[in-house]
């Protein structure tokens, strides 16, 4: 979450770590919430270990300071995750004002900087899941790495995500970034308030996104939606809503979401070699379908028809038949929903 902090001074401290392999620059606040002390022995020791491992790679010179819980979630499909606990606007070397990490800021180390909350990453992860630990016998197909799992996920504690998505529609069909004020605060419970538009806003790695195949970046994408009026009253969010997603700034990132999908799904088609491609898609079918569901029908209809106008006969049919299926079942799920 974005937070408006008030602004601390703080003198500027010269630190050098002397970094071994032993050196852990994250500093692990540790709840368990389960019986099992084996297991919570195992959890913990992942995340001090997934600290030394991201502490040799990077430069790091305050400390990052980690709220991780180990609990029981009731469904063992989820896996848990970690996210920065605050986001702070600032401005980047591009003069772009972006969201970044607490974890991130404090490594600047600015003689003025939002104040802190009392840790940086947040993180909770599902004791059901059948995970593997260093140590543990040879790993199973239905097991899960622990250690590589917090890598993955402290990383995205450190900022590493992005801001774009579909704050719009609960089916998605269109991306933008945050909305100011809107997405970025935590606790908004009056949606029918007055509401004034200051502008949608990346995160800090936002900044590296290039969409192909035009190599435009995701900043200039921004900067279309931003023409929105920005300090425009609305009478509530609602209406926010409705003119925004009337706007021509909505059907250009309308246009440029649907353009992004069809180059992903090309790709598929054109880097996977032919004799694997099949074997491909039906491994990662039901993520297909899952991902396809979320998507309004009409525009997995069209980049399907340009996929399947680019196969050659007799080599790709199959995978027409593939994508087809996919469609197939969709109607029906809509069909059913409806």
């Amino acid at each position: 979450m974005a937070v408006a902090c008030s602004m601390v001074k703080q003198p500027k401290k010269e630190l050098k770590f002397q970094v071994s392999n032993d050196t852990n620059m994250f500093s692990l606040q540790f709840f368990c919430e389960i019986q099992d002390k084996k297991l919570c022995s195992k959890a913990k020791s992942s995340f001090e270990e997934a600290g030394r491992i991201i502490t040799s790679t990077l430069i790091l010179n305050s400390p990052i300071i980690i709220n991780a819980t180990f609990r029981n979630m009731e469904d063992p499909e989820v896996l848990g995750a970690a996210a920065p606990l605050r986001l702070m606007p600032m401005k980047d070397d591009d003069g772009i004002e972006r969201l970044y990490p607490q974890a991130l800021v404090k490594q600047f180390q600015l003689n003025s900087h939002p104040e802190f909350a009392p840790f940086d990453i947040i993180a909770d992860f599902n004791s059901l899941v059948p995970y593997w630990f260093e140590g543990d016998p040879p790993i199973t197909k239905k097991q899960i790495g622990f250690l590589e799992l917090i890598i993955h996920e402290l990383i995205h504690g450190l900022g590493f995500t992005s801001a774009w998505d579909d704050y719009f529609n609960e089916i998605p069909e269109a991306a933008t970034p945050e909305i100011i004020g809107l997405t970025t605060e935590p606790g908004i419970t009056d949606l029918n308030a007055t509401m004034v538009f200051q502008g949608f806003q990346e995160r800090a790695f936002d900044k590296y996104l290039i969409f192909l195949p035009n190599n435009k970046t995701s900043t200039s994408y921004a900067n279309e939606l931003n023409k929105f009026p920005n300090g425009s009253t609305f009478k509530n969010v609602d209406d926010f809503v409705n003119k925004f997603t009337a706007s021509p700034q909505y059907l250009h990132t309308l246009n440029s979401t649907s353009a992004l999908l069809e180059n992903i799904l090309a790709d598929i088609i054109r880097y996977i070699p032919l004799s694997s491609l099949n074997e491909f898609l039906s491994k990662i079918y039901a993520s297909l379908l899952a991902t396809f569901r979320k998507l309004r029908l009409n525009c997995i209809l069209y980049i399907a028809s340009k996929l399947i106008d680019n196969i050659n006969n007799g080599t790709r049919e199959d995978i027409g038949l593939h994508i087809l299926y996919v469609l197939l079942s969709i109607t029906k799920a809509k069909s059913m929903t409806e």
